[in-house]
């Protein structure tokens, strides 16, 4: 039977304290995971959200209400963000300081440091399952190490953990709402080939 996503959001929306309560909304692999203004609003209904055969579960964790949804994840998401203001699904609603009150420290740091990651993880899992496709590959020789299919698997595979930087730099300037660009220019000055040979560059001759 087709899940009405529709529903399901509106459901979980009212549940949470609907929109106004909403500071902050995104989602991982296989939750929706919602800042709220006043959380206590949230906690009271958590039996009731999990009472739905489309929630698996509700995670109260480092100050962030967690509705887990599993792969569809994104379906729902899709339909929340047609109820809530566009500002609070992106991490740059200027009103999200209001919950902070609330909270102490090491759940601020913690909420920090899961808005960085969360957003990156889909990266570190398809790098991740695309290396272990060419570590098969490898063992098995199923396709030589010089052929250009394998060449190109490992590109895909490379690329993820080698422009990871800039991944996180993109992440943090949402969390920290400041400009995209600035931030990855950081990255790019990290991993600019000549920095890390400069004397190959010939406009250094010694690091010391």
């Amino acid at each position: 039977m087709a899940k009405n996503y529709a529903d399901l959001a509106s459901s979980v929306l009212k549940s949470v304290g609907g929109a106004e309560n909403v500071a902050n909304v995104f989602h991982c692999a296989t939750r929706l995971r919602f800042n709220l203004k006043d959380i206590d609003i949230a906690k009271q209904n958590i039996d009731s959200i999990k009472a739905r055969k489309d929630v698996i579960d509700v995670i109260v964790q480092n100050g962030q209400f967690q509705v887990v949804i599993g792969p569809d994840v994104s379906k729902a998401f899709a339909e929340l963000t047609k109820l809530v203001s566009p500002s609070n699904t992106n991490g740059e609603n200027e009103t999200a300081n209001e919950p902070e009150k609330k909270k102490s420290k090491g759940d601020r740091f913690f909420e920090v440091v899961s808005g960085i990651f969360t957003p990156v993880v889909p990266v570190l899992m398809a790098s991740g399952m695309m290396g272990a496709l060419v570590t098969i590959i490898k063992l098995t020789g199923l396709v030589s190490t010089h052929n250009s299919t394998y060449f190109l698997l490992n590109i895909v595979y490379e690329a993820g953990f080698y422009f990871l930087p800039f991944f996180i730099a993109a992440s943090c300037a949402k969390v920290f709402k400041t400009n995209t660009f600035l931030s990855m220019l950081v990255p790019a000055f990290m991993l600019y080939p000549d920095l890390m040979n400069p004397a190959k560059a010939g406009s250094v001759k010694n690091l010391v």
